[in-house]
């Protein structure tokens, strides 16, 4: 087995890795962030090479974090390219949607992601389902690593009216796919009158034609938008339950966090959202949008049902998705690389 001294190095694509290093710390590790600002050039791509110091790179970018790993690893600046995507890129990068600027760069990512893929040492996908659809791409040596959650952070809390819903809704508004059951749902709980209120956090390109239809289906009464906020654990443990009509999903960590603070979810049965929950025992999963809305109002008007799954989700998410296991696993895979760090 071999001993790496150096430090391990991180490029976060948004806020990955703050907490999985926190953890290698505490086993003795050294790790450091490479700072960038993301600007798509070459001038990143090289900035990023030359603040390479450590024997083993990760990256959560999945196009010039992994270009520039594959370039520092040529150059002989590490000795271990590792990529660590949390979603599904090859789809969610779908050129068919949004301006034609984003299309062309779509393009060019997936071009550039095609060509650095061959040369990473091995791969740590954040979800089962995302492992296999990275090996049915053809990609060798994918671990699952999960990603974990602060237990602290997202916990029961007493109720602070400034943080209070009924149902929250956290999502990322930029990817076409994920959104398409969103506006279904939308238009099914129109259908069923529900009369419950909705807060939506999050923000991105279509944001404003889902802000759009929900005036066109008369729900804005129902309805709040927030867009991106800093205290979000407080929205989570002052909801009733969350709900997360998504398309595409590798691993969402609103599911995590909602757990964590003890709220069941209602949620649609694709990606690795089933690695999630237990369906029937700490929220419910479906893909009939007409049972999505019979279970939200279920839910809400079983408040003890909602408890109970509440605390199941709870324990569920302390027993399996902390970040102490995600640094523990990730040990693991180095050992079955035979690297010592």
């Amino acid at each position: 087995m071999e001993k790496i001294k150096g430090k391990i190095q991180f490029l976060p694509r948004r806020g990955e890795f703050k907490s999985l290093m926190a953890e290698l710390e505490k086993l003795g590790t050294q790790c450091s962030i490479i700072q960038c600002d993301y600007s798509y050039n070459i001038t990143a791509i090289s900035k990023i090479v030359r603040s390479i110091k450590g024997d083993i790179f990760v990256t959560a970018n999945p196009y010039y974090g992994l270009f520039a790993a594959i370039l520092a690893k040529k150059f002989g600046k590490i000795k271990y390219s590792i990529f660590r995507p949390v979603g599904d890129y090859q789809t969610e990068n779908d050129f068919r949607y949004g301006k034609i600027n984003y299309r062309i760069r779509c393009l060019l990512k997936m071009l550039e992601n095609s060509f650095s893929l061959r040369d990473v040492d091995f791969t740590l996908a954040v979800s089962n389902w995302l492992r296999k659809k990275l090996e049915r791409y053809g990609l060798k040596n994918v671990y699952t690593l999960y990603n974990g959650v602060d237990c602290i952070r997202f916990k029961p809390r007493e109720t602070d009216e400034r943080y209070r819903t009924q149902i929250l809704c956290i999502m990322n508004f930029d990817i076409y796919k994920k959104l398409e059951p969103l506006y279904m749902f939308l238009t099914e709980y129109k259908k069923s009158k529900l009369p419950y209120h909705i807060t939506f956090l999050g923000d991105g390109f279509y944001l404003d034609s889902l802000k759009k239809d929900t005036l066109k289906l008369g729900l804005d009464k129902k309805v709040t938008f927030k867009g991106w906020v800093e205290n979000i654990e407080y929205y989570y443990s002052n909801c009733d339950i969350l709900v997360h009509p998504s398309g595409l999903d590798a691993f969402p960590s609103a599911i995590l966090e909602a757990g964590a603070s003890a709220k069941p979810v209602v949620a649609t049965n694709v990606g690795g959202i089933p690695e999630i929950i237990i369906d029937g025992k700490t929220g419910f999963i479906t893909n009939n949008l007409n049972d999505f809305s019979n279970y939200v109002e279920k839910l809400m008007e079983n408040s003890e049902l909602s408890e109970k799954m509440g605390i199941r989700a709870r324990k569920r998410i302390v027993d399996k998705f902390t970040w102490e296991k995600t640094a523990a696993r990730f040990y693991d895979i180095l050992k079955k690389e035979n690297i010592k760090v």
